[in-house]
């Protein structure tokens, strides 16, 4: 079943589409044609949800998975969705949300961006960043998130079409220094807890955008799938995958990022931590030299990315020699740094 205009979505309905959606540990993704944006469609579900399992007691926003004790989740299965065997909560949301058509998306700095319909994956899923014993991440370790998305992006690709995919710090997927994907997190925060030592950790909706069959694109720096893997982009090449079996790809790998990182959330993201180690060698902003643009300000930073901070913070040389971290911003890879080569 191939999407349309008017079902663009018609792809991820397919009987098989379906039942490898659900196999990826996410269990039923929700699917829509057309929505303004999948982040606050998802997150609105999610404070909605948390308000009506707590008779309106909760403030809004709230996330649902505190209305309940969390177990630990087994290695096999999504950390961000509940574990095999237990019953979703009455007005419960859903974790992952697809559409066919995403009217309204925002990146970066409140930026539009809109791909014809049934040709780009767009998706969201709810997060919520918790150990495997049921503890809330250290803050600082959260905004992980839109990298481990990146780094399930790449691994995707690169597994399903060859394509050398890299990371561009914080929330970017290039394919030979052109965008194939944005990724945008939101924050949808926790309500208190009820009992002794209980801790509140939020839900993270993080939701990306990736180019899958497009031909044509709105600007010289973006490409797509077709693109890169099409020889003839006038023809239907086999070699382009296609929108369920990128979502899928995408959606058990950052099933299994994220597990792997409930087993020890600051060993697996602090220094030489196995997981931050595959994101910073994905990473092709390391190494280069960039100038980061920060909001409210004329003049960027110049300087080399030398590295990631605590919190997934770029670290940049000056020309001056002083190492400053951008938590925020907006990155221009200026030129690889003398004795950098691509990333493998």
């Amino acid at each position: 079943m191939d999407a349309t205009t008017e079902q663009p979505a018609a792809d991820y309905r397919a009987e098989d589409a379906a039942r490898a959606l659900r196999g990826a540990g996410w269990g039923e993704v929700e699917v829509l044609d057309t929505v303004a944006s999948t982040n606050a469609w998802l997150a609105e579900r999610i404070a909605a949800a948390a308000w009506d399992q707590t008779g309106g007691g909760a403030s809004h926003g709230a996330t649902l998975a505190e209305s309940s004790p969390r177990r630990a989740a087994p290695r096999d299965s999504a950390p961000c969705a509940p574990a095999p065997g237990d019953a979703a909560p009455a007005g419960s949301a859903p974790r992952a949300v697809v559409a066919g058509f995403q009217a309204g998306g925002r990146g970066r700095l409140n930026r539009q961006w809109v791909t014809p319909p049934g040709t780009a994956v767009t998706f969201s899923v709810a997060c919520v960043p918790v150990d495997h014993a049921g503890r809330a991440w250290s803050p600082e370790l959260v905004p992980w998130l839109t990298l481990l998305m990146a780094h399930a992006v790449t691994g995707a690709v690169r597994d399903l079409t060859g394509a050398p995919a890299t990371i561009k710090w914080p929330n970017d997927v290039l394919v030979h220094d052109r965008k194939l994907c944005g990724i945008l997190a939101t924050m949808v925060p926790a309500a208190a807890t009820g009992g002794a030592g209980a801790s509140s950790a939020p839900t993270v909706v993080v939701g990306a955008g990736i180019n899958v069959a497009q031909t044509e694109l709105p600007v010289p720096t973006a490409t797509s799938l077709r693109l890169e893997t099409a020889a003839d982009t006038s023809s239907d090449d086999a070699a382009v995958p296609n929108r369920p079996a990128v979502l899928t790809a995408v959606l058990e790998r950052l099933a299994d990022l994220v597990s792997r990182v409930g087993e020890d959330p600051a060993r697996e993201l602090g220094p030489h931590g196995s997981v931050r180690t595959e994101i910073e060698a994905r990473l092709d902003t390391i190494g280069r030299r960039v100038a980061v643009q920060l909001p409210g300000t004329d003049q960027p930073a110049v300087g080399t990315a030398v590295g990631l901070g605590a919190a997934g913070q770029l670290v940049v040389r000056g020309q001056d020699g002083a190492l400053r971290e951008f938590s925020a911003g907006d990155v221009v890879h200026v030129r690889p740094a003398v004795g950098q080569a691509a990333r493998p």
